[in-house]
């Protein structure tokens, strides 16, 4: 992935499949400096700050490039980019508040679902091995489950 500042206009210039090097406009980051930003598995999310603000820009896009979804969280404490996509499309995205965030890489689902736990923390990366959703705490690694009640 590339971003791209072209004449005050955003632009990601994304590694989707081998070939093809989509190129998005992403408006809403227009007046912002970039401070850390990931792509993977069509997510982005671009951390950057304006003025005193720091805002998370969290983008979706649909298998063609064709359409997306942006979700913005404004005024971060932390800014970081912390979030994996599963083979299955399933992100798994940490937020700043320490909680953990589930949805889908597709702009058409806008279903969100938030995890509480206090083994997930700032201090954990989010990490996959295919469909399986994993996290590391220092030099342990931890794999997700879920469990019904």
């Amino acid at each position: 992935m590339a971003l791209l500042d072209l004449l005050g206009s955003w632009y990601a210039c994304l590694l989707a499949a081998k070939g093809s090097a989509p190129q998005v406009r992403l408006k809403e980051l227009d007046g912002y400096r970039l401070i850390d930003a990931k792509y993977q598995k069509r997510v982005l999310m671009v951390v950057a700050a304006c003025g005193d603000s720091i805002d998370k820009f969290i983008y979706r896009f649909d298998e063609r490039f064709n359409a997306q979804d942006v979700r913005i969280v404004r005024n971060m404490s932390v800014p970081s980019v912390n979030f994996t996509v599963l083979d299955t499309g399933v992100c798994l995205h940490m937020t700043h508040e320490d909680t953990l965030e589930v949805f889908s890489n597709s702009p058409s689902d806008k279903t969100v679902n938030v995890f509480d736990d206090p083994a997930l923390h700032g201090g954990c990366v989010l990490y996959k091995n295919g469909a399986q959703g994993m996290f590391a705490v220092g030099s342990s690694l931890y794999k997700f489950s879920m469990a019904t009640t």
